[in-house]
Order: structure tokens, then C-alpha cells, then sequence
């Protein structure tokens, strides 16, 4: 059946947006901020004084890591801690190394070398916890190594030559992988590699700096936002969506500061008065950890209740989270690192731990104290 478009039936549908449009509108609005809106908690992070960093971790063990004559540590390019292991890429022997959660070192996990087993410069790993295996990236690839043995399983190259500028790197799914790239002919920073081919996720408004992009939680990838950005997105089905998102106020790089290359760079980092970008992230079901690269050349560090939104923000927090367990975190620690006048440094002592030039790093499991938050 065909409507004429006769004066009649004009005026008849003329009556009826006039009655129905107002709610269609309504209904259109309210559908865009669900889109957009919905699911990004903001954070606000205006006020960055907090001090109680003592009384606000409740330390729940302290495990030192085991060395020997075939396992002298520096420190670690990247440590992670999940399920029964931790995993510990040391930056001087650029090797890494596997220890039981107790601290007992188990394996080094493969070798340096030309070999389709070994590697020679460590991009990044990833602790798959899916499939138990270790993954390293090298200039070359991907190497796998089973989590329980140490037993190489295969060496293989990505799907497309557009990860091959991969700087770090997560895994989404069986040969699907996420990665952030070096600085290149185009804009883009974040980018999906699957057999499907290569997709930008994300481009780049400045000039790149590199962090600890990707964690996992849930088995889900996070991914932290670009330099002078400061939220963090969830991969899902081929895109990055916002889930959070930290309010600076006036302390937040503003936009026209952003650098474009590695000379206006230069300058905007050595300016005292912004916070920069993230550091780093993790988080747990009621915890959201984050350090910053903020104001007087100084890390900030936020612990967040994402049930209410209180905070603790401030300076001073010299250690790093590798992992969480529950609703804990582990940390690493070099104790040769700390001051004196450092409240870990007190602590270890008051533990018996050595804190002098040879002593291991350390790995501390904490709780939050509620209490002290705002």
C-alpha cells in the first residue's frame, strides 16, 4: 500500500510530530548520554597533599627475593606477580628470572642468544595466565614459555608488520595482542594485532612517552591514556572504551602545552607546576591504584575506593605495584634504595630485613587502610 503525498496526509503527520517529537528528542538524549556517559566513574584528584602513607598500608607479608651466584638482581625492567609466580625481567643481566610467590628462585626462563629460543633485547613480557605460558617480546617476536616447566613452547612473529614497532605489549586472545608503538610516520599510538590484519585503536595527539600501558584485571585489558591525557580504557570487541577518569583541576597539563616533538618535550617535563601523565595502573574489585608523573618533578600516587570514590593522593609513595591478589597489592621494594628517613625503611628494620647495598628486593603484600581516606 502506497501513502499519496496529498495535503491531507501532510497535515495528519504534521499533528503528529508536533505531539510525539518533544519525547522523541528526549528519548534521543537520554540514549546519547548513556552511550557516551554511562559507564566512565570520574575521580577527583584536586587535592594532592596526602601524606599518611605509614598508617594508611597495612602490610600483610614481607618476602625478600632469593639470590645466587646465578641470580645477582639490579632491578627489574618489569615484575609481574600472579597466580604462584613472580616474574622478575632484570635490567642489568637482561634476564628473567622466576620465583615462587615465597620468594625461592626457581628458573631463569630461557637464555640470550641468536637462537629461535633465546632472545637478545627484552621489549617487554606478559604473564598469560589462560594458557600458563610466559611471553616474551624481542625484536623478532613472540617467544613462548610454559609457566610450570620453564620449557621453551615456540617462537612467532605477529600477524602484521605494524606490531612489529610494538614498544609494550598485552595479549587480548590466542594470537591477538595489543600493543603501543614507537614513534613513526603517522599518529597512531595504540593498535590491535590480530589475523584479521592490524587496526588503530587509538591515535596520538603528542609527542610519544612511554609507560606501563596495559594491565589485566578480570582477564580483561586495561589500558592507560597517552602523555598529557589522563584516563584509562578498556579494550572491548575491537575498540578502547573510557572507564575512568582522574579530575586535576588547574594542575593538569593543559592542552595548548601538549608537546608535538622531542624539543617542546623537553621543556613541558621539566615544568613544576602539572601533572604530566600515567605512570602506571592497577586495580582490584574495590581498589583502583594509580601513580602520576605530577607537580615538582615528583610521583604522585592515588589509592581510590571505586565503591565511594575516596581517595588517597599525594606524593612520596616510593614504591611500584606489581600485582594483586584479592583485595591486596604487592609492591616491590629495593631496600639499598630507600632513605632512612624512608617509613619502609623503618619497617624492613624493624623486620630484620637488611637494607644495606647487597640486600634482595623485596616484595611486600599490603591491604588499605579505609580509615585515612578522604
Amino acid at each position: 500500500m502506497t501513502i499519496k503525498p496529498t495535503l491531507e496526509n501532510y497535515l495528519i503527520m504534521k499533528q503528529i510530530l508536533k505531539k510525539y517529537l518533544p519525547y522523541c528528542f528526549a528519548l534521543s538524549m537520554l540514549t546519547s548520554c548513556v552511550n557516551e556517559d554511562i559507564h566512565v566513574t570520574t575521580y577527583n584528584l584536586e587535592h594532592h597533599d596526602f601524606q599518611k602513607w605509614a598508617e594508611l598500608i597495612m602490610i600483610e607479608s614481607i618476602t625478600p627475593l632469593e639470590q645466587k651466584d646465578s641470580c645477582i638482581l639490579s632491578y627489574a625492567d618489569k615484575c609481574i606477580v600472579e597466580g604462584d609466580y613472580i616474574l622478575f625481567n632484570d635490567h642489568k643481566s637482561k634476564t628473567i628470572y622466576q620465583f615462587t610467590k615465597g620468594g625461592k628462585l626457581i628458573r631463569q626462563i630461557g637464555n640470550r642468544g641468536k637462537s629461535a629460543s633465546e632472545y637478545l633485547d627484552i621489549k617487554d613480557i606478559w604473564l598469560e595466565s589462560k594458557n600458563n605460558n610466559i611471553i616474551v617480546m624481542d625484536d623478532r617476536g613472540l617467544i613462548t614459555f610454559d609457566i610450570a616447566s620453564g620449557k621453551y613452547i615456540d617462537r612467532q612473529k605477529f600477524n602484521t608488520e605494524e606490531a612489529g614497532r610494538f614498544i609494550k605489549f598485552g595479549v587480548v586472545d590466542d594470537n591477538t595482542y595489543i600493543g603501543v608503538r614507537d614513534s613513526g610516520d603517522d599518529d597512531s599510538s595504540i593498535m590491535l594485532d590480530s589475523p584479521k590484519g592490524a587496526k588503530v585503536l587509538r591515535q596520538r595527539k603528542g609527542y610519544p612517552f612511554f609507560v606501563d600501558f596495559f594491565y589485566q584485571h578480570n582477564d580483561d585489558n586495561y589500558v592507560l591514556s597517552d602523555y598529557g591525557e589522563f584516563y584509562i580504557d578498556k579494550y572491548e570487541d575491537g575498540f578502547l572504551n573510557k572507564v575512568y577518569e582522574f579530575n586535576l583541576g588547574e594542575y593538569k597539563l593543559p592542552k595548548d602545552e601538549l608537546p608535538k616533538d622531542s624539543k617542546e618535550f623537553d621543556i613541558v617535563y621539566e615544568k613544576p607546576e602539572y601533572f604530566k601523565c600515567l605512570i602506571e595502573a592497577r586495580e582490584t574489585s574495590k581498589w583502583l591504584y594509580a601513580k602520576i608523573d605530577g607537580p615538582q618533578r615528583l610521583y604522585y600516587t592515588a589509592i581510590i575506593n571505586k565503591d565511594n570514590g575516596k581517595t588517597a593522593f599525594g606524593p612520596d609513595f616510593t614504591i611500584s605495584i606489581v600485582g594483586t591478589e584479592g583485595n591486596s597489592f604487592f609492591a616491590l621494594v629495593y631496600p639499598n634504595y630507600l632513605p632512612q628517613t624512608e617509613f619502609l625503611y623503618k619497617i624492613l628494620q624493624e623486620k630484620g630485613i637488611a637494607c644495606d647495598e647487597n640486600a634482595s628486593p623485596v616484595l611486600l603484600k599490603f591491604s588499605i587502610n579505609e580509615k585515612l581516606l578522604l
